[in-house]
């Protein structure tokens, strides 16, 4: 068979980029994404030096409600809202607590953008290389969880 130019661009358009990675999950409203995050999380804090692992996550929530669903997220996970903007990915929270010594310090190498958090209080717990940006704290947003 022959496959001319314009068959092979519609076969790669076809998949997604995120297809076979399996450290990228797409999720959507009504799935269990406070599980799946749970998961994650989980996963990265296996041992007490999980910041020296080499785990790497991206949960991608496309647009939509996702009600009161709460993510915790630990070490080297991305979590990011890809609608146009902020408000088009509407949850509970994105979070991140004190760590097991009762402090910030070392909760680094986080993030979480394009979202709007609805949750009556939002804890953002960490130290550095952790940015929250281009989102929406709709209530109480806590640096710490003292």
């Amino acid at each position: 068979a022959i496959l001319t130019a314009a068959a092979t661009i519609t076969a790669v358009e076809a998949a997604p980029w995120h297809e076979g990675l399996p450290n990228v999950k797409v999720l959507r409203p009504g799935q269990p994404i406070t599980s799946i995050a749970a998961n994650v999380y989980t996963s990265q804090r296996a041992s007490d030096s999980a910041q020296f692992n080499t785990n790497r996550f991206a949960l991608l929530l496309t647009p939509g409600d996702y009600g009161d669903a709460a993510m915790q997220i630990g070490y080297y996970t991305s979590v990011v809202g890809v609608g146009r903007d902020p408000g088009d990915v509407r949850l509970g929270s994105v979070y991140s607590t004190n760590n097991v010594e009762g402090g910030a310090t070392m909760n680094f190498w986080r993030s979480v953008e394009g979202v709007t958090m609805t949750a009556e209080h939002v804890v953002w717990a960490v130290s550095q290389g952790a940015p929250l940006r281009r989102s929406v704290i709709e209530n109480i947003l806590h640096l710490s969880d003292i």
